[in-house]
């Protein structure tokens, strides 16, 4: 799914993708909290930035509701993404910072 964000598919094919995924996964919400966080940031690459914020948290919720706040911390990028696309480096630099918090109290930053 990340490949349907970062590659080079169109964003619209991006989307449909993210949203089979998300779709298909329906006994696992790990991969469906991956699709939305996907899913949200090529909602913002299309311009809408509410419903893409949405579903990046949304996403965030459900692996960090998993037990899996690293990959959720990992997965920040995307929010970092939406904001800065949409013009808010604020919340683009909150993001990132309580990200690098999460990941040093790991050790991993």
């Amino acid at each position: 799914m990340m490949a349907a964000n970062f590659g080079p598919l169109p964003v619209e094919e991006g989307i449909a993708r993210c949203r089979r995924f998300h779709d298909e996964a329906v006994d696992d919400p790990f991969i469906r909290g991956n699709a939305c966080v996907e899913l949200g940031a090529l909602q913002a690459m299309s311009g809408d930035f509410p419903r893409g914020r949405e579903l990046v948290a949304e996403g965030l919720d459900m692996i960090a509701g998993l037990g899996f706040s690293l990959r959720a911390a990992m997965s920040s990028q995307e929010a970092f993404y939406v904001e800065m696309l949409a013009g808010d480096l604020d919340a683009a630099e909150r993001i990132a910072r309580d990200a690098v918090a999460i990941l040093r109290a790991d050790g991993r930053a």
